[in-house]
């Protein structure tokens, strides 16, 4: 075992290593620059982070910066993790260790050599996953932790291997699709982005930026190539959203459960009469921010459901979508209850996730047909 570690490792450190899918639209050209005239000049860099949005858009960027997309993907070091970073030393009822490195830290076998990890998957909401970088894909640690009860516990796709085996190894073409949908662009030639693009960014959803911030500060609103979002309706919206988040045709090419109307929530609004029969208008935003974390509370969920289904708004500061049929039960109250109820994911004992089944549906009607 110790010689299969030291190959890995070996391998790993002559290397480099979420989101995505969200690369959306926007095109990579050659127009924009940062002078005075009205003349493009030829823009080095398509994709830029999120420092370079921060002058126009200074408030979203703030809400969004401690967001937990924006913490979708980090660096394996202190000042990243922060008090997410799990303690040095042997895992209790394991055969495991978290080492600290001179570099960094390290996952193995406790006693032997570890394996240097780079990349923290996951904000630690439900869990993260350590991943190691080198020339033969990345390395998943067969270990994953949840922060909230500095607890460990066996990363989701690895509960068949042997209990003594170090993690998987993710070829580069899957590791890409992983980097897909936690980072703001996916790399060339390493699997290591830039630390600027870990997580999900503005550009994860509105696409490179060094055109748009070139046009703006010219004011060439010709010349912009941003993709405009907010003309878009739901259907496209969720699309974007669903590029992580599964769309009904993620379900059906990749042969996905469909009854995970919770955890892949675009496929689940698509199943929804709510969405059908919206005029293309029940889009992911109508219920989420997308700059800031989704609310624990019901309330702003509520509030989105009598949109429609009221004869009074109960958000003024945004407009009623449609007027529909106003529940007989609970008109004011309770919506996501009864409609959109928590589903438990557990991925340990005493793992607390729970998921709003996103098939929103009357429950007590389709129960009845089938008794």
């Amino acid at each position: 075992m110790k010689t299969r570690s030291s190959h890995l490792i070996g391998s790993l450190l002559t290397f480099g290593v979420l989101p995505c899918v969200v690369l959306l639209l926007t095109a990579c050209n050659n127009r924009g620059g940062g002078s005075n005239s009205n003349t493009p000049v030829k823009v080095a860099q398509a994709f830029v982070g999120d420092a370079a949005c921060k002058e126009c858009h200074a408030k979203e960027i703030a809400a969004h910066q401690n967001s937990r997309h924006a913490h979708a993907l980090r660096l394996v070091n202190d000042a990243s993790l922060n008090g997410d970073m799990p303690t040095s030393g042997d895992i209790a009822g394991t055969v495991f260790q978290w080492e600290k490195l001179p570099n960094g830290y390290g996952f193995g076998l406790a006693n032997a050599a570890s394996r240097p990890m780079h990349l923290a998957f996951g904000s630690g909401k439900s869990g993260m996953a350590f991943i190691g970088v080198g020339e033969e894909g990345m390395a998943e640690a067969h270990l994953s932790y949840y922060p909230p009860l500095r607890k460990w516990f066996v990363t989701p796709g690895q509960v068949g291997l042997p209990p003594n085996a170090p993690g998987n190894i993710i070829k580069p073409e899957g590791a890409l699709q992983c980097l897909g949908c936690h980072t703001s662009t996916v790399p060339n030639k390493t699997l290591l982005p830039e630390e600027k693009f870990l997580g999900v960014r503005c550009e994860s959803c509105h696409g490179a930026g060094a055109v748009h911030i070139d046009a703006m500060r010219r004011k060439d609103k010709a010349s912009d190539d941003l993709a405009k979002m907010e003309t878009w309706g739901a259907g496209k919206l969720n699309d974007a959203c669903g590029r992580c988040h599964r769309t009904a045709k993620d379900v059906e090419t990749k042969h996905l459960d469909t009854t995970f109307t919770d955890k892949f929530q675009g496929y689940g609004v698509s199943l929804s009469k709510c969405f059908q029969k919206s005029g293309d208008k029940l889009s992911c935003i109508v219920c989420h921010d997308p700059h800031a974390d989704t609310p624990q509370k019901a309330t702003p969920y509520i509030e989105a459901c009598l949109r429609c289904h009221s004869t009074s708004n109960p958000a003024p500061s945004k407009p009623m979508l449609m007027q529909s049929k106003i529940c007989p039960v609970n008109a004011k109250t309770d919506c996501i209850k009864c409609h959109m109820p928590l589903i438990p994911r557990p991925l340990f004992d005493g793992s607390p996730r729970r998921i709003a089944d996103h098939f929103i549906h009357i429950l007590k009607k389709e129960s009845a047909k089938t008794e």
